[in-house]
């Protein structure tokens, strides 16, 4: 063995067990690379840059991780050169987690473990929901007036003129059984909290929002932003819900305008769903071949129409004029054809087709068997008055309570037969609207909105046969923060337009929000374990490094 050989395995053995733990495994990279080059006894170089990543990680010995000793110097004092991709490779692990350290790919892998198991997951939901509360707005949470006890006696016992609560020892038992309820909620309040929270979200304040948004942007991935705002019963309830979103809009712009493309919003937090339900019930009972239920709606029901559409325009033009655009939520069935109504109505004031891009997107659930139907006949009304149709496509989130409503109500299921009917029907929507994209320009876009890799394949594999470019303002894909990342990170590697939907505000605002997207969406779980896979690969992979020999 040469000496040099010699003075460098010497120089390894002297690194203590403080060293390695102090560094949260950022010298694990440096490591490996010292000893492989020794071993081929070829000088270390003092600094491995992100351009010697850029040019020769093809190289069978090089390791194109970046998390290296001097990440933290390079991260402060440079800016960070894109590794791109010829392909979606979702696989690709050193391409796809290059951005994330060894520490955070062993905290995601644990963390996405424990969501694995369906009963752990359904006790932190249900603890969360009475900790954190309903989300619902103070004023509309009722509270019982206090009422003089009933004497516990043996007639009042037979005549049935007690509760529960007035037998003796039955407050003190359930007391003792909340103390113990909320010792055993602190540690999965906290692990909550301070975890999964900072994780599917962008924090409590904008100074989070921030660093969580540069991180995304220095990976060609921008934000869908939201602030979680649910269901208004009064007027009062929708102004207070339009403020919320000029406000959000307005912060926005003001400190992540790099960043923030679109703005996510629940058409029923600025209107009243009971005049929605109202217009449906109109356009399935008289099926208008226009699609519009105005001819046969009262007074009242058109004055509210027309709150409606200025409240909505308003925030919509104001998210416009600070480069914001809005993304219209998918509701219930038996709201969804007056939405698609109103969207109309909006696109034509909002989607030029000379606009940078398209900032307004309806949301259509391809579980829905009248889907098909309901996004061909959007685009062509697009094409006949001189607008842009925003076609945003998601699976789908009611599955359950549709079929439930289905029964009660007598009529036939509105949803798809099986899971692979939705597959189907999902991808081939990304075909028509693409296509319709080629045939139109102008006229249509599509936001590709699943945790789904083979829709994804399928989306970019589509663009190539129809030559629609990668960064065309007319394609751009979406997944929620915090889940997935392989997929997004491959498609911004990939140069494609990809999204995040970063949710941002109070944690006992936020959380019951996610927590209800939780239980709607069981396919956003499913395609999380699929992926996580992904991880232990990439943590394999490196670990495996150390080994110089």
């Amino acid at each position: 063995m040469s000496l040099f050989v010699r003075r460098v395995c010497h120089r390894a053995v002297r690194l203590n067990r403080h060293t390695l733990a102090s560094s949260r495994f950022r010298r694990i990279t440096s490591i490996s690379r010292y000893l492989q080059n020794a071993k081929r006894h070829i000088k270390s170089p003092a600094l491995i840059t992100l351009h010697h990543r850029q040019h020769h990680c093809d190289d069978k010995h090089s390791d194109p991780r970046t998390r290296d000793y001097a990440y933290n110097y390079r991260a402060h004092n440079t800016t960070p050169s894109l590794i791109r991709s010829n392909q979606f490779d979702p696989s690709n692990t050193p391409l796809v987690f290059q951005s994330l350290s060894t520490y955070h790919l062993l905290k995601q892998n644990l963390m996405f473990t424990m969501l694995s198991f369906q009963s752990l997951t359904g006790i932190m939901i249900n603890i969360m929901k009475n900790t954190a509360g309903a989300g619902l707005p103070a004023q509309n949470q009722q509270t019982t007036s206090a009422t003089k006890p009933t004497p516990f006696t043996v007639s009042n016992l037979r005549a049935n003129k007690l509760s529960l609560t007035d037998v003796p020892g039955v407050e003190a038992m359930a007391a003792i059984l909340g103390i113990v309820g909320n010792v055993v909620a602190k540690p999965i309040n906290y692990i909550v909290r301070k975890q999964y929270f900072p994780l599917f979200t962008g924090g409590e304040n904008i100074r989070q929002c921030i660093q969580i948004a540069k991180k995304y942007n220095e990976n060609n991935i921008r934000l869908i932003i939201d602030n979680s705002t649910e269901e208004g019963n009064s007027h009062a309830v929708f102004e207070r819900n339009l403020n919320a979103k000029k406000e959000l809009v307005d912060v926005s712009h003001d400190n992540l305008s790099r960043s923030v493309m679109y703005m996510a919003m629940k058409m029923t937090s600025c209107c009243s769903p009971t005049l929605l339900e109202q217009m449906t019930h109109i356009l399935r009972t008289e099926q208008p071949l226009d699609r519009d239920p105005t001819p046969f709606m009262n007074d009242e029901q058109l004055k509210e129409l027309e709150y409606t559409l200025s409240n909505l325009l308003q925030i919509c033009q104001h998210a416009k004029d600070h480069g914001i655009g809005v993304w219209l939520d998918a509701e219930q069935y038996s709201r969804q054809m007056a939405m698609n109504y109103v969207s109309r109505r909006l696109q034509q004031e909002l989607n030029h087709k000379h606009d940078d891009k398209i900032y307004l997107f309806n949301t259509y659930q391809c579980y829905l068997k009248d889907a098909p139907d309901w996004i061909a006949f959007d685009i062509e009304h697009a094409k006949l008055n001189g607008y842009t149709c925003g076609v945003k496509l998601v699976r789908g989130a009611y599955m359950d309570y549709e079929r439930q409503e289905a029964v009660k109500a007598k009529r036939e299921d509105p949803i798809q037969a099986s899971k692979d009917a939705t597959d189907r029907a999902y991808n081939a929507a990304i075909s028509y609207v693409m296509h319709e994209i080629v045939e139109a320009y102008g006229n249509v876009g599509i936001a590709v909105c699943t945790h789904n890799r083979e829709s994804l394949v399928h989306a970019t594999s589509t663009m190539e046969k129809l030559g629609i470019e990668r960064d065309d303002n007319s394609v751009v894909m979406a997944q929620l923060c915090g889940m997935v990342d392989n997929l997004t990170y491959a498609l911004g590697y990939g140069g494609y337009n990809a999204l995040k939907l970063m949710p941002y505000g109070e944690f006992n605002d936020v959380w019951p929000y996610l927590m209800r997207r939780f239980e709607e969406n069981s396919q956003i779980m499913n395609g999380l374990q699929q992926e996580r896979s992904l991880y232990s690969t990439e943590l394999k992979r490196r670990f495996r490094s150390l080994i110089p020999f």
